[in-house]
């Protein structure tokens, strides 16, 4: 109980008494879900860990060590939500324009998707 002896030791008669601290002093047992919730809502923020930590009561050293062993479990601190498929487009890229090279200073460039024949008069005629 708060507030009791929790070891009493006789030395030389000297009686030591080492109480249980005061409630506010007390240690809070966290689960592995709730330093995940927390590491999660670290993560979230742009705080150092250091501030993020006195902010919230916690120490730094546990913290950071939540998050490596979150990490190295293979559960991210936001591993909390389900994740979600999203929607991917795969466009295809414009191919680039052909350039023909006839010598000299001449060249003549020819966009995607030309008429082949039109091409070919323009080359016999140039040649």
């Amino acid at each position: 109980m708060i507030g009791e002896p929790i070891l009493t030791r006789r030395s030389d008669a000297v009686t030591a008494l080492i109480t249980v601290q005061e409630e506010s002093m007390a240690v809070e047992r966290r689960s592995a879900k709730r330093w995940q919730e927390l590491v999660s809502e670290w993560e979230c923020t742009d705080l150092p860990a250091i501030e993020f930590a006195r902010r919230r009561g916690l120490n730094v050293s546990t913290l950071r060590w939540w998050r490596w062993k979150l990490r190295s479990d293979g559960l991210r601190g936001s591993a909390a939500v389900a994740p979600a498929f999203l929607e991917v487009v795969v466009e295809e890229p414009e191919p680039p324009d052909l350039v023909v090279e006839l010598g000299g200073n001449l060249r003549v460039r020819v966009p995607a998707g030309f008429d082949a024949r039109e091409l070919r008069r323009l080359v016999v005629a140039l040649c």
